[in-house]
């Protein structure tokens, strides 16, 4: 009698992560893997080129600030070419995270990302809010506060646990979901 055998590859989604505020990065990371997916922070090509033949990114995270885009485009190493060679084969969908005050998208690949915006946030250790920092250094340097407009406005404030759980929801729906994803308060 023969008998029959049957494999079953079980499958999360993998997830890299290029470039991140450090307040955000680690914690990224580990709610992406709560929700059953495997997230990895690249650094540079050799980071990339490790993952090959044992990782499969469904997504691949781009953090648009200055800091990253300076970052990638001084990199001479094929990690664009690489990135733009996965997402162009259709293998992976590339995703620009950035706040909402950054405006145009300055990501150096060939294909235009999906667009995930976040607002202000504050965190444990960090408060990432031009507006509310502002007002705290004036408080501090001059002793004045000025509120513009009639003083009436409202200002979003997320916490940083609150943006890193909508974050990896987001990026974890980002297939099925619009080309833009507003996240944080408005």
């Amino acid at each position: 009698m023969s008998t029959n055998r049957y494999t079953v590859e079980t499958r999360e989604s993998g997830v890299i992560i290029l470039g991140a505020p450090n307040s955000l990065k680690d914690s990224l990371v580990e709610e992406l893997l709560l929700n059953q997916a495997h997230a990895v922070y690249v650094k540079n090509i050799n980071d990339l080129e490790s993952l090959q033949g044992g990782f499969d990114p469904d997504q691949i995270i781009y953090f648009d600030d200055d800091q990253t885009s300076e970052w990638l485009k001084k990199s001479n190493d094929g990690l664009i070419d690489q990135i733009n060679r996965l997402v162009g084969d259709g293998l992976s969908l590339l995703i620009s995270v950035c706040h909402e005050d950054r405006g145009e998208n300055s990501a150096p690949f060939t294909t235009t990302p999906k667009l995930i915006t976040y607002s202000d946030y504050v965190g444990a250790s960090e408060l990432y809010s031009k507006t509310i920092s502002g007002w705290i250094s004036s408080i501090i340097n001059a002793h004045i506060i000025t509120v513009p407009g009639d003083g009436l406005g409202e200002y979003g404030l997320i916490s940083q646990n609150d943006l890193v759980r909508l974050l990896a929801l987001a990026i974890l729906q980002s297939s099925r979901s619009a080309k833009t994803i507003a996240l944080g308060n408005p």
